[in-house]
């Protein structure tokens, strides 16, 4: 299975050809499919764009605006862009929510490097910032795909968030619970039922300690990760 092949953003730049927009028609009066171009941009910021007064239908009104930088894949793309590369990559208003869920929990940070498909808008000017539309940001899936992802972890997480969370109450809920049956001895009637409480102490008890001890153990192993990394650093500066 071969992936289907789409030219150079950069390598396009100033051709006339080249600047298709979304609602191009042919001679037929069928709209045309515009050239679709890969490219990869440094992302600097993400804002929200004006809403359009005048064609209300516009489906990119009060859409997504990736501002960033053109980052050259090769040599024959660092020679094209000479010293241009600002780029703002237009996304339509339906994709705010997979944006807004790409920027909190995918690579939709600032700084970091986003693969992109998109046909061109304006590329004549070398004062202004290319100006194109998305048609495919790599990693930022429709909605439904980061319910899928959460479905597909959520054993994980039902297991890694209750032992993140005893994790750090458990010692003082622990102790707070201690002093609580303690003074019960004094003041039996504070509580109708005794035996109850007691229960509900042995359950957090055995269930929170042993979540504990999976965090304890879960911390436990990254630390040594981390240490085994550091070791070869550490050898490769003596050895200087």
């Amino acid at each position: 299975m071969t992936s289907e092949y789409h030219p150079s953003l950069i390598l396009s730049l100033d051709q006339p050809s080249t600047v298709n927009p979304p609602d191009t028609q042919s001679t037929d009066g069928v709209d045309e499919a515009p050239q679709e171009y890969s490219f990869t941009i440094k992302l600097d910021r993400m804002e929200r764009s004006p809403p359009a007064f005048i064609r209300s239908a516009d489906s990119f009104a009060a859409g997504e605006v990736l501002h960033g930088t053109l980052v050259p894949q090769n040599v024959f793309e660092e020679a094209k862009l000479r010293g241009r590369g600002k780029i703002s990559v237009t996304c339509p208003k339906q994709w705010n929510l997979r944006l807004w869920l790409w920027k909190k929990l995918g690579d939709g940070k600032n700084g970091s490097e986003v693969y992109c498909l998109g046909s061109l808008k304006d590329s004549n000017s070398r004062h202004q910032s290319i100006q194109t539309v998305a048609t495919k940001i790599t990693g930022c899936y429709p909605v439904l795909g980061y319910l899928g992802i959460l479905l597909v972890l959520s054993p994980i997480i039902a297991v890694v968030w209750p032992a993140m969370l005893f994790g750090k109450i458990f010692f003082p809920g622990l102790i707070v619970l201690l002093i609580a049956r303690g003074a019960l001895f004094i003041w039996p009637n504070l509580i109708p039922d005794v035996h109850a409480f007691d229960l509900f102490l042995l359950i957090f008890f055995l269930f929170g300690g042993t979540l504990k001890f999976y965090w304890w153990a879960i911390n436990l192993g990254s630390d040594d990760d981390s240490g085994e990394e550091s070791e070869p650093n550490a050898d490769s500066t003596e050895s200087r």
